[in-house]
């Protein structure tokens, strides 16, 4: 299950480069999938989900969906926090940088916290982004991506088929990448 996420996640990043274009257009906030991430916080919590846990079933089981969201993303949730809230004690201004922030200068954090921070900021916010393009699906219709974003597909990649296309190819380059067909 560890290997099908971290997949999961390195996908991903072909969305984020859509979901970061369709924010650049409105500069005063973060796309959806990052709200309030983008804001300076005491402690950030574990966002609430849009479905329950055995709704993404065929596609995601009960078990794997409550492992991956009360396990894995609480943890990288809370050692996030336990990370942050040890750096305060040492400099004060830290609680007015927010996560964002924080992972974008990942170079300037203190090396005694910057791979805590690397690794569960990382780890929350990419499992803020994987839940929040998760949705049930029991008619199994194909989705297409409509707005801006799918504005932005088309743009870049000639239509959505061809950004399938090259997403599908891309997670299939990956090891493990029987878990991405």
């Amino acid at each position: 299950m560890y290997l099908f996420l971290m997949v999961s996640l390195r996908i991903l990043t072909l969305l984020v480069v859509v979901y970061t274009t369709a924010a650049a257009a409105n500069t005063d906030s973060l796309a959806p999938p990052y709200y309030g991430i983008d804001r300076p916080s005491l402690e950030y919590e574990l966002p609430p989900l849009d479905f329950g846990f055995s709704e993404l079933e065929p596609f995601l089981d009960e078990e794997t969906v409550r492992i991956h969201y009360l396990g894995h993303h609480a943890k990288y949730t809370e050692k996030m926090n336990a990370a942050l809230k040890d750096w305060r004690k040492k400099d004060k201004t830290v609680s007015r940088i927010s996560i964002v922030q924080i992972l974008r200068n990942i170079s300037a954090v203190p090396s005694v916290w910057k791979e805590t921070l690397r690794n569960n900021a990382g780890g929350f916010v990419n499992h803020n982004l994987y839940w929040s393009t998760l949705s049930p699906n029991h008619e199994r219709n194909e989705r297409i991506a409509s707005g801006k974003v799918g504005d932005d597909i088309v743009e870049k990649w000639g239509s959505f088929e061809a950004f399938k296309d090259l997403f599908s190819e891309e997670a299939n380059s990956l090891f493990g990448s029987g878990l991405s067909s």
